[in-house]
């Protein structure tokens, strides 16, 4: 579910150019709709799915360094208006936001869960 919720954020920003640049204001309200809807469901998931990799022993401290992840995301809003000033367009951050949610989503699926030490 995580990361299909991630993939369809990552489609959503990776067609907000083409929004933007259609001028289509129900377009774009349909798209970041569904992008802030799916960023709800993804702070509803990481939970349960932090629990479910990491165990419940330590839910509180492993999901608390998981959503410092989310916190880090600041950054890239600062590295957008840089992009904005230097290019006059926004259309590479998104397609830079769009491959570094699809280039994590990847990770989180690559690693491996932890095993227990006995």
């Amino acid at each position: 579910a995580y990361t299909i919720n991630c993939a369809i954020s990552a489609l959503c920003l990776a067609a907000m150019p083409w929004v933007i640049a259609s001028k289509n204001l129900v377009l774009l309200f349909i798209v970041v709709g569904i992008a802030y809807w799916q960023y709800g469901g993804g702070l509803s998931l990481l939970p349960s799915y932090t629990a479910d990799f990491y165990g419940a022993k330590n839910l509180g401290v492993n999901y608390g360094l998981v959503f410092l992840g989310w916190g880090f995301g600041f950054f890239m809003a600062r590295v957008a208006g840089t992009i904005k000033d230097i290019t006059g367009s926004l259309d590479l951050a998104f397609y830079i936001s769009a491959g570094i949610l699809v280039a994590m989503v990847a990770l989180c699926r690559l690693t491996k869960k932890p095993v227990p030490r006995s």
